[in-house]
């Protein structure tokens, strides 16, 4: 029954607005949304249901986080749930992701079989994303003030490892080589667009490719599955990632 509710408190939150937040989905019936558990009614609400539910199951249920994704103009909306058991209910788990992708140039229509590939591509970015666990999307959407901690951070750590008598002596020509390296480590680990691929089957995804084939950096993949659709770009708008 707890998964049940999960799934159906999903449904019930894709029907509401982003912007109404946790909060006013605590007031909103559950209604015949998918999930829906035999032991509550239609008209229950959620925070009721939580507690009916929490009841029967002798736990206390509370609402954690509710995420919600708008497809833009001409693009779509997918996500993928890491399953904690192999016998658990579909879509549910500790770990998921949705990512929100649209195809440049955005003037042109696409076709069914065009958004069904695109949608493919956000399903696999999805995975990526639940296995990569990247924080941002891009270079440019790192926030100013978390690359200049970050900076210091790994300068502070390269003058300590240096040494007292070294550190005073540091060559700052040197020292920007070292930071713009570990910066670059920094942006394969945390952004998005710069990591490694690593979603299921998508790095052997282009005819030819070989399994064991390095895999590619994600705006690469991109670009290539692109390419496949007859677009200039897949831009991906945004995306959010919830571990639990």
């Amino acid at each position: 029954p707890f998964q049940q509710l999960c799934t159906c408190l999903a449904a019930v939150a894709a029907q509401r607005s982003a912007a109404a937040g946790a909060p006013a989905l605590l007031e909103a019936p559950l209604g015949h949304a998918a999930g829906r558990p035999k032991q509550l009614g239609p008209e229950i609400v959620v925070s009721a249901a939580l507690l009916e539910l929490g009841s029967i199951l002798g736990e206390r249920l509370l609402l954690g986080e509710s995420c919600q994704l708008v497809a833009p103009p001409g693009g779509v909306v997918s996500g993928y749930v890491h399953p904690k058991f192999s016998d658990g209910q579909p879509n549910t788990g500790r770990m998921a992701a949705l990512v929100a992708v649209r195809p440049l140039p955005s003037e042109i229509a696409p076709s069914a079989d065009s958004l069904k590939r695109l949608h493919s591509v956000a399903a696999q970015l999805a995975r990526h994303i639940v296995a990569g666990q990247p924080r941002f999307v891009s270079i440019a959407s790192v926030p100013s003030e978390v690359l200049t901690k970050e900076r210091d951070t790994f300068r502070a750590a390269h003058l300590e490892q240096l040494g007292s008598r070294k550190a005073g002596t540091v060559d700052e020509k040197v020292m920007t080589k070292v930071l713009d390296g570990k910066m670059q480590k920094f942006y394969g680990e945390a952004v998005l667009l710069c990591q490694e691929l690593i979603a299921p089957s998508a790095a052997a995804g282009q005819a030819g490719a070989k399994a064991e084939a390095k895999p590619m950096p994600v705006a690469e993949w991109l670009e290539a599955e692109a390419k496949a659709l007859g677009l200039e770009k897949i831009a991906v708008e945004e995306f959010r990632f919830v571990s639990l």
